[in-house]
C-alpha cells in the first residue's frame, strides 16, 4: 500500500486537476533565456489565455539581458494561438501540435505530477519534495492512444524526456490543492541542440515554477479566428536548424 504521504499527495493532485479553473503564474529559468506567463485556465475544456514575456541575451554580453519581448497567447486542446503584430495590425496565428491535452501547454508540469513515484518527502504539513517518473506519468493516461500521445509530446519537448525522473517540490493550500510547484528539467544533450562555444555561459538545468489560484467556475476563453496555421513541430525544427546554421557560421568566424 502507498505510504500516508504519497496517498495524501495523490489525493491533492486529483483534487487539483478536477478544479474548474485557475489563475496561474509560471516562470521558466534556463541558460540564456527566461520567460514568464500569467493568465487563466479552464481545466474542463483544456484551454488557457495568458500574457507572456521572454528575455534573451543580446549580441553584446556587457549590456546583459535587455531584450524583453511580450506577447499574448491562447491554448485550446493542443492548439497554440499567438497574437502577432505586423505593421501595427494584430492577427492571431495558430500552431497545431497534434496533441489534444495539456502536454504542449505552459501548465504541462502540473499534469506530469500524475507520475509521482514512491519517493515523497514531507517538508512540513503542506509542502513535499518528490520525484516524477515520466514513464509512470505515461502509463497513468486513460487509453493506449493517450499514452502514445503523452510520450510523443514529451519527446517533442525534449529528446529522452519520456524516460526521465524529474525532481519536484509542491505546496498545497488549506483545502489540499496544489498551489505551487517547481520542477527541475534535465539538461538537453540531444545532438540536434547546438552546444555552447568556449567562453559562453555554461548550460544548466532548466527550472520551471507554477503558482495557482483557484476559481469555482470554468472561465470563458473563446477560440480566436485565424488566417494562418502552422505545424508547431515544423516551426521548432526550423528554429533548431537555423540555430545550427548560426553556430556553424560563428565557428568559421
Amino acid at each position: 500500500m502507498p505510504n500516508k504521504d504519497l496517498q495524501k499527495l495523490r489525493e491533492s493532485i486529483d483534487l487539483t486537476l478536477n478544479q474548474p479553473g485557475v489563475y496561474f503564474q509560471s516562470e521558466i529559468l534556463a541558460t540564456g533565456i527566461s520567460s514568464s506567463s500569467h493568465g487563466i485556465a479552464d481545466f474542463q475544456n483544456v484551454s488557457s489565455a495568458s500574457k507572456d514575456s521572454f528575455r534573451f541575451p543580446t549580441s553584446e554580453p556587457e549590456e546583459g539581458q535587455v531584450d524583453n519581448n511580450e506577447t499574448r497567447s491562447l491554448f485550446h486542446q493542443g492548439e497554440i494561438f499567438l497574437l502577432v503584430v505586423d505593421g501595427g495590425e494584430k492577427e492571431w496565428t495558430a500552431f497545431e501540435t497534434g496533441d489534444t491535452g495539456w502536454g504542449s501547454s505552459t501548465l504541462a508540469p502540473l499534469f506530469w505530477l500524475q507520475g509521482v513515484d514512491d519517493q515523497v518527502k514531507p517538508l512540513g504539513t503542506s509542502r513535499y519534495q518528490l520525484s516524477i517518473n515520466m514513464q509512470r506519468y505515461i502509463s497513468e493516461q486513460p487509453t493506449s492512444d493517450a499514452c502514445a500521445q503523452a510520450k510523443k509530446s514529451l519527446e517533442n519537448n525534449m529528446v529522452g524526456l519520456s524516460t526521465q525522473i524529474l525532481s519536484c517540490e509542491v505546496k498545497c493550500d488549506p483545502q489540499g490543492r496544489i498551489e505551487w510547484l517547481s520542477v527541475i528539467m534535465p539538461i538537453d544533450n540531444s545532438p540536434e541542440i547546438p552546444v555552447s562555444l568556449e567562453g559562453e555561459e555554461e548550460v544548466k538545468p532548466t527550472k520551471m515554477t507554477i503558482s495557482l489560484s483557484f476559481i469555482d467556475h470554468p472561465p470563458s476563453i473563446p477560440k480566436p479566428d485565424v488566417k494562418f496555421r502552422f505545424s508547431a513541430m515544423e516551426f521548432i525544427n526550423s528554429s533548431v536548424e537555423q540555430a545550427k546554421l548560426d553556430l556553424s557560421t560563428r565557428e568559421k568566424d
